[in-house]
C-alpha cells in the first residue's frame, strides 16, 4: 500500500506542475473557441485527477488529508453566494456551466478552483512550491518568446496551425500587439505581469548569494528580461499598470523599515499613478457621439466605459443576488446605453463587463460583490501579515511571498480594466495557496491497512470521479463536433452540418447553443426539400428546426441570440408556407423587451411587420433603429423605401 500512497503523492505533485506548466500553451483550432475553452477543460481535467489522487490518499493514510487555512471561511462564504446567485438565475444553465465560448466563472470552473486551492494547500509542501514556480516561470518565459517572435513576425502559432513561420494566420495584427497563446494581448499581459515579481525574487536571490555560476545567473535575468519585453510588445495600458503596480509592492518591501522612507514611496507611487490616469485613462470617460466613432474605430477604453455603465444599470436593478454568474452576456442587453449604438463595435455582443468587480456586482449582486472584496482582503491581509513576520525573522522565504503578494496584487489591478481568463483565475486562487504553503511544517502520514468498508469506499470514489471525468471529455468530444457543423454550415453544407450537430447532442443533450445550431441547418435543408418537391421530408425537417429551436429557447429564454434565430428560422420557413412569417414576429418582439435599445433588433422587426403587409407597423420600427443610431443607413433606406410606396 505504501507504494501506491506514494504514487498518489507524486501524481498530485505533477499534475500541478503540468497545470502551471502546459495550461498557457494550450489552443486548439477544432474547438469552437481556439484559447479559453480547451485551457478551461484542461483545468478541469487536472482537478479531477488531483482530487482522485487526493482522495485515494486519504483512505490508504486512514484519515482525510485536509489542512485549514485562514482563507477557508471567505472561500466558501464566497462559493455560497455564488450558488445563491445560481439559484436565482435568469440562466441556471449559464450560471452552472459558463458562458459557452468562455466556460471559465461558471460553477463548475469556481468548484475546480477551489478544489484545487484546498488540494494544494493540504498536499504541496515547501520544496514542491519552489519547483511549482520553477514550472510558471519556465511557462512564462517560452510564452514570452513565443511572443517576442510573433512581434518580429515569425508565429509559431501559424506554423502550427498553417504550416507557414509567419504572422499572417490571425485577423488580428499579432505583430502590432502580440498575444501567442492567450488569444488577447490583454490577457497575455494579465498573466505574464503577474508572474514577473517572481522573476524578479530569483534575481535578488542572484544578487543577494555568491554560490550561482555564470549560467544560471544569465539563466534569471534573461528571464526577467524576456518576459518584461513581451510585456510591452503586448501595448496593454492594463498590463503596464498591473506591472507598475506590482513592481512598486515588490520595492516597497525591499525598502527600509523607516516611516518616512515607506510614505514618501507612497507619495511618489500615488503621483505616477494619478499621471499614468491623467493620459492614459482620463478621456476614456468623455462619452460625446460625436466623438466615439473614428475612422480607426471607437477607442477601446470608451467602449469598455460604456459597458460599466450597462454593468452598474445591471446591479442597480438586480441589487441583491444579481442576474446569475456569467449570464452578462443576456443582462446587459436590458441596459445597454443607447450611446454604445454610436461605436464602432455596436453590432458586437459583450458577454463581459470588462471589469471582474462589475462582473460579480453585475452577475451576482452586492452579496456576490461583498463576498468576493472580502476573499480578496483576506488573502491580502493574510499575505501581508505573514510577510510582516517573516522580515523580523528573515526568514529564507521571504523574496517568494513578496513576489506572490506583488503578483496576485496586479491580478486585482488587470482585473479592474478586464476580466480574469483561465490562466490569470488559477493564478487568483493558487497564488494565496502557495504563500500557504510556505509557511506550513511538513506532515507525515502514516499507511494503515484497507478494511473492506474503505475499499468499498475507494471504489465508489473513484467509479464516481471516473464518471465525471467520463462526462467532462465527452463535453469536449461534443465541442469539437459543434466546431465541425459550425464550419460545414458557413460553406453552405447543412446536410453535414446538420449530422454534426446531431453528434454533439447526442454526447451533450443538455446544451442549448447545440439546439439552436442544430435549427440553422435543418431550416435550410427544409426549404431546399421543399424545392424539390420532397412535400414529407420537408415538414420533417421543418419541425425538426422548430423544436431544435424551442428547445434552445426554453433551456435559455433570455439568450437574445437564440430569439433571434428563432425569429430567423421561420422567416426561411416561410418559403415553404407563408404562414410561418406570423410565427417570426413574437420572437424578435420578446428580443426588443429585453434589448431595448438594440437597433439592429427593431429593423430586422420593421422587415418582417412589411413582409407580412403591416406597413405603419414597419416604419414605426424602422423609425425606432433610427432613433437609436442616427446614422443607421439600412433603416433610412427602407423608411425611403417605404414612402415611395
Amino acid at each position: 500500500m505504501g507504494h501506491i500512497s506514494l504514487w498518489a503523492e507524486r501524481t498530485i505533485k505533477i499534475s500541478f506542475y503540468l497545470l502551471f506548466f502546459i495550461t498557457p500553451f494550450i489552443f486548439n483550432p477544432g474547438n469552437s473557441e481556439l484559447f479559453e475553452l480547451p485551457k478551461m477543460y484542461f483545468i478541469f481535467f487536472c482537478t479531477i485527477i488531483i482530487l482522485t489522487t487526493w482522495l485515494t490518499r486519504s483512505v490508504l493514510t486512514g484519515t482525510f488529508i485536509f489542512k485549514g487555512t485562514f482563507l477557508d471561511i471567505p472561500l466558501l462564504l464566497f462559493f455560497g453566494s455564488q450558488l445563491i446567485a445560481a439559484y436565482f438565475s435568469i440562466d441556471q444553465h449559464t450560471s452552472i456551466f459558463g458562458y459557452y465560448s468562455r466556460v471559465n466563472g461558471g460553477l463548475l470552473s469556481l468548484t475546480s478552483y477551489l478544489l484545487l486551492y484546498w488540494a494544494y494547500v493540504s498536499n504541496m509542501e515547501i520544496r514542491d512550491t519552489k519547483n511549482a514556480i520553477r514550472y510558471l516561470l519556465s511557462s512564462a518565459v517560452l510564452i514570452s518568446v513565443w511572443g517576442i517572435l510573433e512581434h518580429f513576425g515569425v508565429s509559431p502559432s501559424c506554423y502550427l496551425l498553417k504550416g507557414e513561420l509567419d504572422a499572417n494566420c490571425w485577423v488580428q495584427d499579432v505583430q502590432a500587439r502580440v498575444f501567442a497563446t492567450l488569444g488577447q494581448p490583454n490577457w497575455m499581459a494579465a498573466f505574464l505581469v503577474a508572474v514577473f515579481p517572481l522573476t524578479l525574487a530569483e534575481v535578488w536571490n542572484l544578487i543577494q548569494k555568491r554560490n550561482y555560476t555564470l549560467l544560471h545567473r544569465s539563466v534569471y535575468f534573461y528571464s526577467c528580461f524576456l518576459i518584461f519585453i513581451a510585456i510591452v510588445f503586448t501595448k496593454s495600458r492594463s498590463g503596464f499598470l498591473g506591472l507598475g503596480a506590482a513592481i512598486a509592492v515588490y520595492l516597497y518591501f525591499l525598502l527600509p523599515q523607516k516611516l518616512v522612507f515607506r510614505l514618501s514611496y507612497l507619495l511618489i507611487i500615488l503621483i505616477a499613478g494619478i499621471f499614468f490616469w491623467r493620459y492614459n485613462f482620463a478621456d476614456c470617460f468623455d462619452l460625446n457621439p460625436n466623438q466615439l466613432t473614428t475612422s480607426a474605430g471607437t477607442e477601446s477604453c470608451k467602449i469598455r466605459a460604456i459597458v460599466w455603465k450597462g454593468a452598474i444599470d445591471v446591479w442597480k436593478n438586480n441589487p441583491v443576488f444579481g442576474t446569475g454568474p456569467e449570464t452578462f452576456a443576456y443582462s446587459y442587453y436590458n441596459y445597454r446605453p443607447v450611446e454604445h449604438n454610436n461605436t464602432s463595435e455596436w453590432e458586437l455582443l459583450y458577454n463581459k463587463a470588462h471589469n471582474e468587480y462589475l462582473n460579480y456586482a453585475a452577475n451576482t449582486g452586492s452579496f456576490g460583490l461583498i463576498t468576493y472584496l472580502l476573499l480578496i482582503t483576506s488573502a491580502l491581509f493574510y499575505m501581508f501579515n505573514n510577510l510582516k513576520f517573516e522580515i523580523y525573522n528573515l526568514n529564507s522565504n521571504l523574496k517568494l511571498k513578496i513576489a506572490l503578494f506583488a503578483g496576485y496584487t496586479s491580478i486585482l489591478v488587470t482585473n479592474f480594466f478586464g476580466f480574469s481568463t483561465a490562466v490569470v483565475n488559477l493564478l487568483f486562487f493558487l497564488f494565496p495557496a502557495m504563500a500557504v504553503s510556505l509557511t506550513q511544517q511538513t506532515t507525515e502520514y502514516k499507511q494503515h491497512w484497507l478494511c473492506w468498508k474503505k475499499v468499498l469506499f475507494l471504489i465508489f470514489v473513484l467509479c464516481s470521479l471516473f464518471y465525471v471525468l467520463l462526462q467532462i471529455t465527452m463535453y469536449y468530444l461534443a465541442d469539437l463536433q459543434y466546431a465541425k457543423a459550425d464550419k460545414y454550415g458557413k460553406k453552405g453544407l447543412y446536410q453535414e452540418a446538420a449530422k454534426e450537430m446531431k453528434n454533439a447532442l447526442f454526447m451533450r443533450s443538455n446544451e442549448p447553443i447545440y439546439y439552436n445550431e442544430l435549427a440553422e441547418p435543418t431550416s435550410f435543408l427544409a426549404v431546399s426539400q421543399h424545392e424539390l418537391g420532397q412535400t414529407s421530408a420537408s415538414l420533417d425537417l421543418a419541425k425538426l428546426a422548430i423544436d431544435s429551436s424551442a428547445v434552445a429557447v426554453q433551456i435559455s429564454p433570455y439568450n437574445i441570440n437564440f430569439l433571434k434565430n428563432q425569429s430567423l428560422v421561420f422567416a426561411r420557413l416561410s418559403l415553404i408556407d407563408p404562414v410561418y412569417i406570423n410565427q417570426a414576429i413574437p420572437p424578435l418582439e420578446t428580443a426588443a423587451k429585453l434589448a431595448p435599445t438594440d437597433p439592429k433588433i427593431h429593423y430586422n422587426l420593421g422587415v418582417l411587420y412589411e413582409r407580412k403587409g403591416e406597413k405603419q407597423k414597419a416604419e414605426l420600427m424602422f423609425k425606432k433603429a433610427l432613433d437609436l443610431k442616427p446614422d443607421y443607413q439600412d433603416s433610412k433606406e427602407a423608411i425611403q423605401k417605404l414612402q415611395i410606396k
